[in-house]
């Protein structure tokens, strides 16, 4: 029999259980004609791209060059947009003596090029090739005279050679962003900035460039360079392109002046269906200490690939210019020429929601956006066999719609581990059904896990939901109009309303989640609902209330001479409080090191929690008991023969508004507001001491930002017992309510810092 039949015969005969490549690959050693001819006889069992590649370099590793170019050729005519193999193709019509070959490599190198923009060796090569290349975005990064023109100069050194004290570290001396769509709708981002250095380097870490801007799939660093005060020019010590882009520079002193610019390329034309959706902001200003003098936006779009602009926060900028180019592109132009400066404050909003913001997308609508995203769903909430037998049998004993729907949220909360897969689709979910063969996913695949499993009960009207929670907190980019930017970091679900119950969003993301408040992180969130028609409604989650989240707690100190004190504790915990210690109290053994670390108890002095810890966390409406015991070697201070004991401890004002006046709104922490800690607190003194005078309790009323309250009262034996509340709910506080709020909280402060004395021998 001939080589090429046999091995045609002994490939069928492995096949499934060896690949084709590691059939032919098995053949090196009887020499390149039994290499050539397995490749030939198992051709037909190729099953991609990858095969052929690992053909060509096969055949290449045995000497058979001509072989390996005719591999290579095939695998481009089958997949035109591999940028491997174009790559190794260039590579191997570069070698050969055949000048029509090596202009060939010329056009492959030009097609990887096309494919792989941001390499920095296929531009080497390039360049090499065809001389250096200049994409026409760069005819708008301005030239040197025009940013060094801006330059303010660095103060001067004190008489002792020390530095004064300095309220700029740097000035951006201008701004520049060009989105180009190109014909083939890939889009190309560059964006060049100048920095006039103001205050010296402290160390060699400050010489590494900061945030150089890396937005796309791949990017390039097109320009980095020092400008120095006598008009000579530095370039950096080191450029790190690829996967770690980075620029680190010799030296930088006062006075020098920073260029760089980067551009970023989308790996996938914008709409394709595995691409994620494009948008871009950029806010046109800074901070005090690193203000921004001009700010600059082109955004160049043919009509087949259009962009969507809009402006947020303020009226357009200086200059808005719309226009056409010779190749037929729609161009807008955006100058602001003094750029918004703020301090940088405690609490501050996002840049996005203090600065005049662009935003451009290739949406113009959420109904746009979701007609995009349900494309790409459109079968993930189908019910097929496995997921309908699962759904049964979790709910094979509920007696309700409610059990069925509080079943499936447990199971899928609990069971189903949260880890954040990249689904097949790039931006959408995972099926179901894929996460049901992993049991893992991130939030929007176990929203769409618990819709799926709802509807295969029977229960069909439940609808996902997009959500941009209080963490990235840019509201601005979301309610935006004319332009749309899809910046969501979480997913849910939404129940509308059905009879008697009201409607509801569910988060079953967490492990230890449960039906009842929503997290406060979604709480007051902005978000779309994906409605099964009509028009798509921009949402914002509801507010909560402050009972929803926090504790209501009894403490009992039974104090010792010595000013040490026994602690009883006994609380019921709502909301994000409950969540968290069912997150953080399932293993017994660890649960009161856990609780000395991170439960209020902490805050008392020398304290120990006791190992006797006892949970339950399973409370209607996802809340949890919690009964503890500890002690204090120093709860109560010793004056003389008295004992005492401070009604709290720490400073709201501190925290939450240390400045005297503002210039930004106040932002709280979604852990902040809405929020309520109510304690009732008894103190035993110990034999022979009796409470003294009281000091007097009162109510301090914030109105829209909260409540505390403090009572006191004498108990039996001496005791003294505490009503202690407070309340914070508005958690968005503006500039011109600031006053009111620092000096509520200095009231509450007040309140909450009184004391009780006991003393030895009273009446």
């Amino acid at each position: 029999m001939p080589a090429s039949g046999l091995a045609r015969k002994q490939a069928l005969d492995v096949w499934p259980n060896e690949s084709p490549i590691a059939f032919a690959s098995s053949r090196r050693t009887l020499g390149s004609a039994e290499v050539k001819a397995a490749v030939k006889s198992t051709f037909r069992l190729f099953s991609g791209t990858n095969d052929l590649d690992g053909a060509a370099n096969l055949l290449k590793s045995v000497g058979l060059v001509e072989e390996h170019k005719r591999m290579l050729l095939l695998s481009t005519a089958w997949a035109p947009n591999h940028k491997a193999t174009w790559e190794s193709l260039t590579q191997a019509l570069a070698a050969s003596t055949d000048p029509k070959e090596k202009e060939l490599a010329k056009q492959a190198l030009a097609r990887a090029r096309d494919l792989d923009p941001g390499n920095p060796f296929l531009r080497a090569e390039e360049n090499l090739a065809f001389g250096p290349n200049h994409p026409d975005d760069e005819q708008f990064m301005p030239d040197p005279a025009t940013f060094l023109a801006r330059r303010k100069g660095a103060p001067k050194p004190n008489p002792d050679g020390s530095q004064p004290p300095l309220d700029v570290y740097d000035r951006e001396l201008d701004w520049l962003r060009v989105v180009t769509v190109d014909d083939a709708g890939r889009v190309a981002q560059l964006i060049h900035y100048t920095r006039e250095i103001v205050k010296a380097p402290k160390d060699s870490s400050d010489l590494d460039e900061p945030h150089v801007p890396a937005e796309g799939d791949i990017v390039e660093v097109v320009r980095a360079r020092v400008h120095h005060p006598d008009g000579t020019v530095a370039v950096p010590q080191q450029i790190d392109e690829g996967n770690n882009i980075g620029i680190r520079w010799t030296d930088l002193k006062p006075g020098d002046v920073v260029e760089v610019a980067t551009r970023g390329y989308t790996e996938l034309p914008i709409g394709d269906r595995a691409a994620p959706p494009f948008y871009f902001f950029d806010y046109a200003g800074g901070p005090s200490t690193h203000p921004v003098l001009w700010n600059e936006i082109i955004v160049r779009a043919p009509k087949k690939h259009p962009l969507y602009t809009a402006v947020v926060n303020t009226p357009l900028s200086d200059v808005h210019d719309v226009s056409t180019d010779k190749l037929g592109r729609k161009v807008e132009r955006y100058v602001w020429k003094n750029p918004i400066t703020y301090p940088e404050e405690p609490l501050q909003p996002r840049g996005t929601e203090l600065f005049p913001t662009l935003i451009g997308s290739q949406f113009q609508t959420w109904d746009d956006f979701v007609t995009w995203y349900k494309a790409g769903i459109e079968s993930f909430a189908s019910v097929d066999p496995r997921v309908k037998r699962k759904a049964e049998e979790i709910t094979k004993k509920a007696k309700s719609k409610e059990e069925k729907i509080t079943m499936i949220f447990n199971w899928i909360a609990d069971q189903v581990k949260y880890v954040n897969y990249v689904s097949a689709e790039q931006w959408l979910p995972n099926r179901p059904q894929n996460v049901l063969d992993r049991m893992q996913g991130d939030c929007d695949d176990k929203a769409m896990l618990l819709i799926t499993m709802l509807k295969a009960v029977g229960i069909n009207e439940a609808q996902e939901v997009l959500v941009q929670t209080r963490y990235t907190g840019m509201p601005s980019v979301i309610t935006a109009k004319g332009a749309v930017a899809p910046l969501f970091d979480h997913g849910i679900a939404f129940l509308p309303k059905d009879g008697k119950t009201l409607e509801r969003y569910l988060d079953a993301t967490s492990p230890e989640s449960r039906i009842g408040p929503l997290p406060a992180m979604d709480a007051r969130a902005v978000a779309i609902r994906i409605v099964p028609g009509g028009t798509t409604p921009v949402v914002i989650l509801p507010a909560g209330i402050p009972d929803d989240h926090g504790v209501d707690g009894a403490w009992t100190f039974t104090l010792g001479p010595d000013g040490s004190a026994q602690i009883g504790i006994k609380e019921t915990h709502g909301g994000d409080s409950a969540f968290w210690l069912r997150s953080s109290l399932k293993q017994a053994a660890s649960a009161a090191t856990w609780l000395e670390k991170n439960h209020a108890v902490a805050s008392l002095p020398q304290i120990e929690v006791l190992p006797t810890v006892k949970f339950d966390g399973e409370l209607p409406l996802g809340r949890a008991k919690l009964e503890l015991s500890a002690k204090s070697s120093a709860l109560a201070r010793r004056e003389g023969t008295d004992l005492v004991v401070a009604a709290g401890s720490g400073s709201l004002k501190q925290s939450l508004a240390p400045l005297i006046e503002r210039k930004t709104p106040v932002v709280l922490p979604h852990q902040m507001a809405p929020s309520k800690q109510s304690y009732e607190i008894t103190l035993v003194p110990p034999p022979g001491w009796t409470a003294g005078e009281l000091p007097p309790g009162d109510v301090v009323d914030g109105g829209a930002f909260g409540k505390a309250t403090l009572t006191l009262k004498k108990g039996p034996k001496g005791a003294v017992i505490l009503q202690r509340t407070v309340v914070l709910d508005q958690s968005f506080i503006k500039v011109d309510e600031y006053q009111k709020w620092r000096a509520f909280l200095t009231k509450v402060d007040l309140l909450l810092h009184r004391e009780i004395r006991f003393v030895k021998g009273g009446s």
